[in-house]
C-alpha cells in the first residue's frame, strides 16, 4: 500500500529538488560567466535574472499579480529628497550662490551638495530639488553634471622610442573633403591636387598635376579676404564688391568683367578650396608646426570605398560592351555574387577575380580579360599587409595602375559616363602608387571601423548603463571577448581567406593577401 506524503514532505522534496537543480545550474554557469554575459551581449543584470528564473514559481507570481487591481489604485505619491528643507544646509547662502551662477555654467551638483555638508547618497539631487522650491531652477530642468575625466595612465612601451614622423587623416569622402577644406563632388573633387574631372581621363595632365599640402590650402586662403566671414563655404554667393575685392588682392584685373565672369575666374584659381583645412578653422592664421601639424596629410586614395566605386562603375560599363557571350558569364556571376541587398568591397573583388578566371578559360575577349587581371591586383597590392609593402610591391603597384587606367581609357572612354573617370578612378590610377611609398593603404582603410558600428551599437544598447565615462571601456572590453572567446576567426579573416582561395585558383599567386 503506498503512503501518501503530507503536504510538509512534499515541500521539502520540492525544496530539495530545487535545490539539486540550483546548484547544477549555477555550477554550470559560473564556469562560463565571463563567456556568456562579456560574448553573448548580456548585462551583468539580465544574467542574475537568467539564473534565478528558473526558480521562481511562475503560478504563484501570476496569482499575486492577478489579485492585485492597479486600476483601483490611487496614482503612486511623487517622492522627494528634501524633506524639511533648513535640517540640513545653509539654505540662504546656496540661493545667493546660485543667483550669481552665469546661465551657460555646467554645475556638478554632487560638488555643490559637498561644499553645503549634505552627506546624503543623492546629494546632488537634493540641492536641485531646494533650489526648485524656490524657482531659482525649473524643477525639469535637467542639468547633468560635468563628469571628472578618468585618469589614463601612461604606459612605457619598452624598446626603441617612437617617433612621430607622418600623421595621416583616417577617414572616407566626404569627411576627406571637409578635413582638407575642399569642396564635395563638383568638378574639383581631389583634396591633393587641383585636377578636374574633364581632365582626370587624359592620365599625362592628372600625373603632372601637382599637389597641394595643408600649408599652400591655408596660404591661398588667408591672401584673401573672403576668409574672415566665415561659414563652411567662404567663396559662396559672393556679391560682387566682395569678388572683386578677392580678385583684385591676387592681383588679377577685373576691368571689364560682369559677376558670373568674375565668379567663374575665382572657381578656376581656387580648383576645389572651399574653405581652411577643418583643424584651423579656429585659429586660421596659425602655423602648421606650432599646432603639431607640420607632417600631418589628409591621405586622397581610401581603398574600401574606391575599389567599390570604380568596380562597381567598370562592371556597369563592361555590361553595355561585352560579345553576347561574356555577357552572358558576366550576368551568371553578378547574379551569385553581387545579387545580395548590401554590398560590400569585398563583393566586388571576388566577382572581379572570377571574372578573370571566366574569360581566361573560355578565352572570350582579351582586352575585358586583362582589365579584371590588372583590376585583381591592383585590388590586392591596396590591401596588402604593411609587412608586404616592399620596393618590389611599390614598383608593381606604378605599373598596375597605369596599365590599369589605359586600359580603362581605352575600352571607356567614348561611351562611359563623367562618374566612370571621377575620383574613384583618380585616387587609384594616380595617388595611390605615391602614397603607398609611405604608408600601406590597408593601415588607412576604414573598413574595419565602419563594421565595428553595428557591433558597437548593438553592444551599448543591450549591455550599457549609458554612463559616459563607461560605454567605451564596455564596447572596447566586449567586443575583443566576442572576438577572442567566442568566434575565434572574425568576418574580416573569413572574407579574406575565401579571396585568398580564389586568387589561388586563378593561378595568382601574388593575388593572395
Amino acid at each position: 500500500m503506498m503512503v501518501r506524503p503530507t503536504r510538509s514532505e512534499q515541500q521539502l522534496q520540492t525544496k530539495s529538488i530545487v535545490n539539486k537543480v540550483k546548484k547544477v545550474m549555477q555550477s554550470e554557469m559560473d564556469k562560463q560567466t565571463a563567456t556568456t554575459v562579456m560574448g553573448n551581449r548580456i548585462s551583468w543584470k539580465v544574467y542574475n535574472k537568467m539564473r534565478t528564473t528558473p526558480l521562481i514559481d511562475k503560478n504563484t507570481t501570476r496569482k499575486r499579480k492577478s489579485e492585485t487591481n492597479t486600476d483601483d489604485l490611487p496614482p503612486p505619491k511623487k517622492r522627494t529628497h528634501t524633506g524639511n528643507i533648513g535640517d540640513m544646509m545653509d539654505v540662504p547662502r546656496l540661493l545667493e550662490e546660485a543667483r550669481a551662477w552665469p546661465a551657460d555654467q555646467v554645475i556638478n551638483w554632487s560638488e555643490v551638495a559637498r561644499r553645503y555638508g549634505v552627506t546624503k547618497p543623492n546629494g546632488g539631487q537634493y540641492v536641485k530639488e531646494v533650489l526648485a522650491k524656490f524657482g531659482i531652477i525649473a524643477a525639469t530642468q535637467n542639468h547633468r553634471p560635468q563628469r571628472k575625466p578618468r585618469r589614463v595612465r601612461k604606459v612605457l612601451l619598452p624598446g626603441n622610442p617612437i617617433t612621430d614622423i607622418l600623421r595621416f587623416f583616417y577617414g572616407d569622402g566626404p569627411a576627406q573633403q571637409y578635413e582638407a577644406g575642399n569642396s564635395i563632388g563638383g568638378i574639383y573633387p581631389c583634396v591633393r591636387c587641383a585636377v578636374d574631372t574633364d581632365t582626370i581621363v587624359n592620365l599625362e595632365c592628372a600625373f603632372k598635376c601637382q599637389t597641394m599640402t595643408l600649408q599652400e590650402r591655408q596660404r591661398f586662403v588667408l591672401e584673401g579676404t573672403a576668409w574672415k566671414k566665415g561659414g563652411m563655404n567662404i567663396y559662396d554667393k559672393l556679391k560682387k564688391a566682395e569678388l572683386t575685392e578677392e580678385l583684385q588682392v591676387r592681383q588679377i584685373n577685373t576691368r571689364g568683367m560682369n559677376k558670373k565672369q568674375m565668379d567663374e575666374t575665382l572657381r578656376s584659381i581656387r580648383a576645389g578650396i572651399t574653405n581652411l583645412p577643418a583643424l584651423l578653422q579656429c585659429c586660421p592664421t596659425a602655423d602648421l608646426n606650432t599646432l603639431q601639424l607640420g607632417r600631418y596629410e589628409v591621405c586622397p586614395v581610401e581603398p574600401l570605398h574606391d575599389l567599390k566605386g570604380h568596380f562597381a562603375n567598370i562592371l556597369e560599363e563592361s555590361e553595355k560592351l561585352l560579345s553576347e557571350n561574356a555577357l552572358a558569364e558576366l550576368k551568371k556571376v553578378k547574379i551569385a555574387i553581387l545579387s545580395k541587398s548590401t554590398l560590400r568591397c569585398s563583393d566586388y573583388r571576388k566577382a572581379i577575380i572570377l571574372l578573370y578566371i571566366k574569360f581566361r578559360d573560355n578565352k572570350f575577349d582579351k582586352e575585358y580579360e586583362e582589365l579584371f587581371r590588372t583590376a585583381a591586383e591592383l585590388s590586392h597590392l591596396l590591401y596588402s599587409q604593411d609587412e608586404k609593402r616592399v620596393p618590389k610591391s611599390i614598383l608593381a603597384l606604378h605599373n598596375i595602375s597605369f596599365l590599369h587606367g589605359m586600359i580603362c581609357v581605352q575600352l571607356f572612354r567614348d561611351t562611359a559616363p563623367p562618374r566612370m573617370f571621377g575620383r574613384y578612378f583618380h585616387a587609384l590610377i594616380s595617388h595611390s602608387p605615391l602614397f603607398f611609398r609611405l604608408a600601406s593603404m590597408s593601415a588607412l582603410n576604414t573598413e574595419d571601423e565602419e563594421r565595428i558600428f553595428g557591433q558597437a551599437k548593438s553592444i551599448t544598447k543591450s549591455t550599457s548603463n549609458y554612463h559616459v565615462e563607461q560605454v567605451i571601456d564596455n564596447i572596447i572590453t566586449r567586443v575583443q571577448v566576442e572576438n577572442a572567446l567566442l568566434h575565434g576567426t572574425n568576418n574580416v579573416d573569413k572574407e579574406e581567406n575565401s579571396i585568398r582561395k580564389l586568387s589561388k585558383v586563378a593561378g595568382n599567386s601574388s593575388s593572395s593577401p
